[in-house]
């Protein structure tokens, strides 16, 4: 759900020791571009304490502890609804409530030597992916519910969507595992690797590749219901808010797409490179470039608002 321009929710992590904030809440929109020096103390020094988030408009919700080996670090969380979900690199999986910081569920998949990368998450279920294998556990109790080896090296995270099972494979080939398991799996080669989690949507999947061609699957046919090419690599995740696609290339080049069609609605140039994806509120869209600037563009108009120098990174 979209929230009011003034209240954002976010989430800091300190992945050194695995402990995390979440449900702070920032009063102030204009200071959005500040969140990037509070992360950097969050992942670099001590975590943030409650005068130091009350210096920047926000306030600590509480903070719990995930249960990591002592060779081990947060691969990464997914905060969905009122429940956070996180992973470690060693393949534990645990579900937390937002809104109370109590641990739900805990559950330990694969083989510990091997990477791990996720989650994705839907209404039903939660998925990681350790080494070429991906596993998708019951949202409710954790329990495993798919173990499905993949056809290729992995490229980037998996995700859940219209009832698929999508993953990204090293040279190009998107894969699609109903998690009914009642067809053929269903699979695509694109121009490029894919190296960057799709993007979820209610129809299918958009992602992007380092050939530089943005694609949109349909998950109920399965089909490709159209693509875009741009002049460079599309390195990082596109966003999605209403039925626009919005995607950033490395040329530092914001897209706006019709998710029903593909038509492109606008295109805004930073001047600089880009590797981050856009963030999307209300009818703001915010990207960064590598100048370094956070630019503001009109989400409707694609139209630039205003520029603010020095920020590298919006952290939420």
């Amino acid at each position: 759900n979209s929230l009011p321009a003034w209240v954002l929710k976010h989430c800091l992590l300190h992945r050194g020791i695995g402990e995390m904030f979440v449900r702070v809440n920032l009063v102030h929109f204009g200071m959005l571009a500040w969140l990037c020096a509070i992360g950097t103390c969050a992942v670099g020094g001590d975590i943030i304490d409650q005068r130091m988030a009350e210096r920047h408009g926000l306030q600590r919700g509480w903070y719990t502890q995930v249960q990591m080996g002592a060779y081990s670090e947060i691969a990464g969380w997914e905060l969905a609804y009122d429940e956070l979900f996180v992973v470690t690199s060693t393949g534990t999986v645990h579900a937390i409530d937002a809104n109370t910081g109590r641990t739900q569920w805990v559950n330990s998949v694969g083989n510990f030597d091997y990477p791990t990368v996720g989650p994705a998450v839907d209404r039903n279920y939660v998925a990681v992916m350790n080494g070429s294998t991906a596993y998708v556990l019951n949202r409710t109790n954790g329990a495993i519910f798919l173990e499905q080896r993949l056809a290729g090296a992995p490229g980037a995270a998996l995700v859940l969507a219209s009832g698929y099972l999508y993953t990204p494979l090293a040279r190009g080939r998107v894969v699609g595992y109903r998690l009914d398991g009642g067809m053929i799996p269903w699979h695509y080669q694109s121009f490029g690797r894919s190296l960057v989690s799709p993007l979820a949507t209610p129809e299918g999947i958009v992602w992007g590749t380092t050939d530089g061609y943005l694609y949109a699957a349909s998950g109920e046919t399965p089909s490709i219901r159209y693509r875009l090419e741009a002049a460079s690599t599309f390195g990082a995740a596109p966003r999605l808010q209403d039925d626009t696609v919005y995607a950033m290339s490395t040329r530092g080049e914001l897209y706006a797409l019709s998710l029903r069609n593909g038509a492109q609605q606008w295109k805004y140039a930073t001047g600089y490179p880009s590797h981050r994806s856009p963030a999307v509120i209300g009818d703001r869209v915010y990207v960064t470039s590598a100048e370094p600037a956070l630019h503001c563009v009109d989400a409707t108009t694609g139209n630039g608002v205003w520029a603010a120098r020095n920020v590298r990174q919006v952290a939420a």
